[in-house]
């Protein structure tokens, strides 16, 4: 190793309880939703930037067996595919909700998540 070099391994290990056909919400498929989208999905899409620059990924990431049996379902395919339209349903709901209750100053953070929605969903298909 150089004196300039930096070596960095990030392992990361994961798991959630089953919770396909356990209803939604609060402890159902939506855990699983929102740990692919505030999770999984981010840091693929950050991997494929670093890979698309040269940058390299030394990188571990452990799942388990029920986690892996979930993600690979065809149930949370249908299940991620109706979180995201049901987000995307309530970008479009938002901007007269928020100027209804005086809160038009954050109506700009819809397209925020607008947009954020749209580019993880296009990651996920």
């Amino acid at each position: 190793m150089t004196e300039n070099a930096v070596e960095f391994v990030l392992a990361l290990h994961s798991h959630l309880p089953y919770v396909l056909n356990h209803g939604r919400w609060p402890h159902g498929s939506d855990w699983l939703c929102e740990a692919a989208l505030d999770t999984y999905l981010p840091l693929l899409e950050r991997l494929e930037e670093l890979t698309a620059a040269g940058t390299p990924t030394p990188m571990t990431i452990g799942f388990t067996a029920v986690l892996a049996n979930q993600l690979a379902s065809p149930t949370f395919t249908r299940e991620m595919d109706a979180f995201f339209a049901q987000r995307l349903a309530a970008c479009d709901e938002a901007p007269a909700a928020l100027n209804a209750s005086g809160d038009a100053a954050l109506v700009p953070l819809v397209g925020f998540w607008r947009s954020r929605f749209s580019r993880l969903q296009a990651l996920f298909r």
